[in-house]
């Protein structure tokens, strides 16, 4: 609470620290609701596409939602405070590492992109559009960098457990889809792709590029 008494010496009010703790409260509930949102649907779209077990691409039958996907994220979301501020900062310290790697892999899929599918729609064009995917990389990759021993914000021993034991419990969760639907999640990917390519096929026919 020492920035919302800082606001309230500044602002010579009480009211500033009040708004400022009304603002970071909304900001948690907001970023929380994003999480909840996004996460849930993530799960969802890999169990529908056999990545991960069919479980969690149940969709509820009122309001068409993925409940076991929404039930699983904000199960874990509402338990992870319950551990303990210094817990929490561990689980934070490594799911900040894995969603670096997240966003690598996101600009890796973007120069894979501008390479394999060049006919592909893109509405907005990146102005040299490669070179900032190669910069994107490489920033990336920075970032990474300063989660390892010797940086400033290496993680410690117990975060890189916490990171490793997530990453083999999502490795055996996708090992147990992929043995029981053997071949079925690339057929998934590949029927889309081809749908998308027809899709993008009739936008440029009808929205060619000037």
């Amino acid at each position: 609470m020492a920035t919302a008494d800082a606001m309230t010496n500044a602002w010579n009010g009480k009211w500033a620290g009040t708004l400022l703790v009304i603002g970071g409260v909304l900001g948690i509930l907001s970023s929380w609701n994003a999480f909840l949102i996004g996460g849930s649907r993530l799960l969802y779209a890999m169990g529908k596409t056999h990545m991960l077990p069919q479980f969690l691409c149940k969709l509820h039958p009122k309001y068409n939602t993925p409940v076991n996907a929404i039930l699983l994220i904000g199960g874990l979301a509402t338990l992870a405070p319950l551990f303990g501020r210094k817990m929490l900062v561990w689980i934070v310290d490594a799911g900040g590492f894995g969603i670096v790697i997240a966003y690598t892999c996101v600009a890796l899929s973007f120069l894979v992109l501008r390479y394999r599918e060049p006919n592909m729609i893109r509405p907005f064009r990146v102005p040299a559009g490669k070179l900032v995917g190669v910069i994107t990389i490489i920033l990336s990759l920075g970032m990474l960098a300063l989660y390892l021993p010797g940086m400033p914000s290496a993680l410690v021993p117990i975060e890189w457990w916490i990171f490793l034991g997530w990453t083999v419990l999502g490795g055996a969760m996708y090992g147990y889809a992929s043995m029981k639907n053997p071949g079925k999640s690339k057929e998934i990917m590949d029927h889309e792709l081809h749908e998308l390519k027809i899709i993008n096929q009739q936008w440029l026919k009808e929205n060619p590029y000037k």
